[in-house]
């Protein structure tokens, strides 16, 4: 087989722009290369663009790779695989308006047998008109909003231009046009927004192209000088105050124009120290033209302020001229200081005070003087009389010894009253005296006496006696007894007179004065009888013995020689000296009720069990014996067990209660051991444990407590009681137990907003069948968090700690219920390690495919962001057979930002894939833009674009590889540079499809590029 040559351009597609009035497009290189297996001689010619020869442009021309003109029709000779670098240069044309077709053919003129089809390159000539110059901006008088736009018009050749207009409300040039088709400078425009301010740029059109810039107003950068439309600010005059007072002042002005736009938000003034003042400022209401007023308060006594009217339009505030005014001094109450106090006795003193200014208004109506045993006294206020300043005093009465007291002077003018500091100042104490006493008692003497307990301030008594006389009070008849201490103290009083009722009482004086006892009372004899005596009743009666006593109420003028009781079975038992059997010699001379040693004992006679007795109280005096009434009591049988009866059961708990007895008879023995039992069973006795020990000998009601119950049970309890004949009991009484305390608490889970670290809980709670305190509700998220004292709540707010909380309720620090809960941050939002934050996943960019071959790959991504929270568990990539693929998902195993790869296995021969980067943090899974790749039907071809549609003018890049064993490679409509994997940034003009050739393995892949023209504007 003869072998061919095969001519192969790069490029094929060519874009000469040149801008009237400047220099000639640049060159741009042509690659010829022999891509056949025979030599190829090439040789070239203009064609127009269906590849003919008439009519075609001469504009174009094509050149060796040093600039050198290569006649129309000659060429050179390229061996195979060989090529050659020429250069296709456009001459100098004026406008776009008639050029021609003119493109480069390669053409072989090699044997025609191996005929070889020409190439033609594709040149275009982009004539564009010149930028515009001295771009300027006008607006017209207030109140219109016109603004003109000017400029000096273009070099645009022969070709008819227009312009376009573009404005923004910043110095950014925007993508779309405002206004389109201008024929001429200028141009006016009225669509303006009142107090808007507005950018504009012109450029040039013209035969479809447009000028290089677009041309700012005023600059010749993007940015521009701006232009404001037109707005007035209201205007306002004539500032107006009246009503002064210290601390506020009626104050307005007149808004005589709304300006433009012709509405009012708000009028008010505003004041200051300072003039043109713009601080508190405050709105009066209105919002139309007229003259205002409105109070203003929160002034300062005595200055002087500025103010001034104002109202506010969208345009801005407008002001009126400042005003001034002055407040007036503030009122002042009187100033009083250095209070004193002298001349102090036990109830009254002299106090007074220094008033050194008399306030404002300067006079006073009174000064003088407060006290009270308070700080700042404002009770028991006496005036002293003067009402000017200067230093003054008075005497105060009425006070209490022994008591500190505050006081303080004062001085009232019409404004108030003003208060000195407090000064402090105790009275004197007279001595305290108490018990008054009195015994032998006779016709005319007794002896008296008390007890000084305290010597009062000052601690020094001059004396301390006793006082007597027939009234209350006694305060004659005083004689001192000669100490000077505390004490008790007595001695005889003399010149009483018989049968005459006496008021006496102790005294004791020191340089205060004197302090008196309470008072006593006796009667002295008519002359000297016998006693007068009482006989006590008879208590501790048992089988064998009695307990008795009496009262020597009067000596009846002469001493008691001896005293007690005397007891018989027959009534009126009678006193016998030397009688020990059945009487008693223990009594008191004078005074009592004293009581005898009990009867029926070794120092007497024992009694005769159940019998009757009598029993008198006697005392004897050299005038005879005097005998109480006679007192009747009967003995007790013989001993039995003691008799007693079971209190009723109180503070009945779930676990406790309390009862206990009352022994109304020893039985005649003591009791050695008393208290109470108690079981579920009826009649429980002392041989059980559930028992206590604490009861009386005898009597009662005494109380024991029962512990250890069983909630909600039926108990028994009785009272017991032992002595030497046994153990007796009281009545079974029945009681229940209450049930156990109880709770129950729930709490509501809650969400964390945004920003925040805690959120509230709603926590509702009820307790019954509770035995006291304390009850308390706490949460453990931290640990041991008081709630709540509260036995019931419902709803009541908690603030938590994000993460699980468990709120509890407890009684007698014994829990009764609980109520998990848990805290987290709300949907969308993720804990970030101190509150919570905005959730985003991870951002990946540029997935990557290269080394492909019938089933396998290296797969990558670039992550950019690790998202919040900024921690991702994996990276890696996902494939399939459909866009956006998540099945196929393996980990490639960074966890951090940056490109990665890895290599991908398992795909079929001859196959589309789609395949896109991921990484995962707690926010979820972030992916990559999808990428696309096609395997290899023999293995050993893959051609990618970056992208599959684009724009003219813009670029796109073409990414190559063959098989490792290859070792060269060859493109179709691009350029590898025999490289058997590479990448290339190509600009196509039109849609365009470019194919590799790998070699020596011979595999083909190709991808084609769709091309789109990019829109000049949009027109508002």
């Amino acid at each position: 087989m003869i072998g061919r040559p095969k001519i192969d351009l790069t490029p094929k597609i060519f874009v000469f722009t040149k801008i009237v009035g400047g220099s000639n497009a640049p060159y741009q290189n042509l690659v010829i290369q022999n891509t056949g297996d025979a030599t190829m001689n090439w040789k070239w010619k203009r064609v127009n663009a269906s590849g003919g020869t008439s009519p075609v442009g001469t504009w174009c021309s094509l050149q060796n790779s040093a600039g050198t003109s290569i006649t129309i029709n000659t060429g050179g000779t390229l061996a195979p695989s060989a090529s050659v670098t020429t250069r296709i240069a456009v001459t100098s044309v004026s406008n776009a308006g008639t050029l021609e077709d003119c493109n480069i053919q390669i053409y072989d003129t090699s044997n025609p047998l191996a005929s070889n089809t020409p190439q033609n390159t594709n040149l275009d000539y982009v004539i564009k008109p010149s930028n515009v110059s001295n771009v300027a901006t006008t607006l017209a008088s207030c109140p219109s909003r016109n603004v003109t736009v000017s400029w000096t018009a273009a070099n645009s050749g022969t070709t008819a231009k227009t312009y376009n207009i573009y404005r923004n409300t910043t110095s950014t040039v925007p993508s779309i046009g405002y206004a389109s088709g201008i024929t001429a400078s200028p141009w006016i425009n009225t669509s303006t927004a009142v107090g808007s301010t507005y950018y504009y740029w012109v450029e040039t059109v013209s035969g479809g192209n447009v000028s290089p810039n677009k041309i700012a107003a005023s600059s010749n950068a993007t940015g521009g000088v701006p232009v404001t439309s037109c707005a007035v600010v209201p205007s306002v005059t004539t500032p107006t105050h009246t009503s002064i007072t210290s601390t506020s002042a009626t104050l307005g002005a007149n808004v005589t124009s709304l300006g433009q736009p012709a509405s009012i938000s708000a009028r008010g003034t505003c004041w200051g120290t300072s003039p043109a003042p713009s601080t508190n400022c405050l709105a009066q209401g209105g919002t139309t033209t007229g003259v205002y007023t409105h109070s203003r308060t929160g002034l300062s006594p005595g200055t002087t302020y500025y103010y001034r009217g104002y109202a506010t339009n969208a345009t801005g505030t407008g002001y009126s001229a400042s005003g001034t005014f002055a407040t007036t001094a503030a009122p002042a109450v009187p100033t009083v200081t250095t209070p004193t106090s002298a001349s102090i006795t036990g109830t009254s003193a002299t106090l007074g005070a220094n008033v050194t200014s008399l306030g404002s208004p300067a006079t006073i109506s009174a000064r003088g003087t407060c006290w009270g045993t308070t700080p700042a006294p404002t009770t028991n206020c006496v005036a002293q009389g003067g009402t000017t300043t200067g230093v003054y005093s008075h005497s105060r009465t009425g006070l209490t010894a022994g008591t500190t007291y505050y006081y303080r002077g004062y001085a009232t003018n019409s404004t108030g009253t003003g208060y000195s500091p407090d000064g402090t100042f105790a009275t004197l104490i007279v001595p305290t005296v108490t018990t008054p006493t009195v015994t032998s008692v006779m016709s005319t003497s007794a002896t008296l006496g008390a007890n000084v307990t305290s010597l009062g301030v000052p601690a020094s008594i001059s004396a301390r006696g006793t006082c007597w006389g027939t009234t209350p009070a006694p305060v004659t008849n005083c004689v001192a007894q000669g100490g000077t201490t505390t004490g008790v103290f007595t001695h005889s009083r003399t010149g009483l007179t018989a049968s005459t009722t006496y008021y006496y009482r102790g005294y004791a004086t020191n340089t205060t004065g004197t302090g008196y006892s309470s008072d006593g009372t006796f009667t002295t004899p008519a002359t000297e009888t016998i006693p007068t005596v009482t006989t006590n009743a008879v208590s501790t009666i048992t089988s064998t013995s009695a307990v008795g006593g009496g009262n020597t109420v009067s000596n009846g003028g002469a001493t008691v020689t001896v005293a007690g009781i005397t007891w018989s079975t027959s009534a009126n038992p009678v006193y016998t000296v030397g009688n020990t059997a059945t009487q008693m010699t223990d009594g008191w001379a004078i005074g009592g009720p004293w009581t005898s040693a009990t009867m029926g004992t070794a120092l007497s006679t024992p009694l005769t069990p159940n019998t009757l007795y009598h029993v008198r109280a006697f005392a004897v005096n050299s005038v005879g014996t005097a005998y109480g009434a006679d007192v009747q009591f009967t003995t007790s049988a013989v001993t039995t067990v003691p008799t007693l009866t079971t209190n009723v059961v109180t503070n009945i708990t779930s676990t406790s209660a309390t009862s206990g007895g009352n022994i109304t008879s020893d039985g005649g023995a003591t009791v050695t051991v008393s208290g109470i039992v108690w079981d579920t069973i009826a009649n429980p006795t002392t041989a059980l444990t559930t028992k206590t020990t604490n009861g009386w000998a005898i009597g009662g009601p005494w109380s024991s407590d029962m512990t250890s119950l069983i909630p909600n049970t039926i108990y028994h309890v009785r009272a017991y009681a032992t002595n030497s004949v046994g153990t007796a009991y009281g009545e079974d009484v029945q009681f229940t137990s209450t049930l156990s305390p109880s709770g129950s608490i729930s709490a509501t889970s809650c969400t964390i907003s945004l920003g925040e670290s805690t959120c509230d809980s709603l926590v509702s709670w009820s307790t019954s069948n509770l035995t006291g305190n304390p009850t308390e509700v706490t949460r453990n998220n931290p640990s041991n968090t008081h709630v709540s004292w509260l036995t019931s709540g419902t709803n009541v707010s908690n603030t938590v700690n994000r993460g699980a909380s468990t709120f509890y309720i407890y009684h007698n620090s014994v829990e009764l219920a609980s109520s998990p809960i848990s805290a987290d941050c709300e949907a969308g939002l993720i804990w970030d390690g101190v509150e919570c934050a905005t959730s985003s996943v991870p951002t990946l960019t540029s997935p990557t495919a290269v080394s492909i071959t019938t089933t396998d790959a290296i797969l990558g991504a670039n992550v950019t962001s690790l998202g919040v929270p900024a921690s991702i568990s994996a990276r890696g990539t996902c494939w399939g057979a459909a866009p956006f693929p998540t099945t196929n998902c393996v980990d490639e195993g960074g966890i951090t930002t940056g490109a990665y790869s890895h290599a991908r296995l398992g795909f079929s021969p001859s196959t589309t894939y789609y395949y896109r980067g991921y990484a995962i943090n707690a926010s979820g899974v972030g992916y990559s833009p999808d990428g696309t790749f096609i395997t290899d039907s023999s293995g050993s071809a893959t051609i990618n674009a970056s992208l599959p549609i684009i724009y003219s003018g813009d670029s796109v890049t073409i990414t190559w590889s063959c098989l490792v064993a290859d070792t060269s490679s060859s493109g179709t409509n691009f350029s590898t540079g025999g490289a058997p994997s590479g990448s290339i940034s190509v600009s196509p003009a039109d849609t365009t499809t470019y194919t590799l050739t790998c070699d020596p393995s011979g595999g083909i892949d190709s991808v084609t590029v769709v091309v789109k023209k990019k829109p000049l504007f949009q027109e508002q």
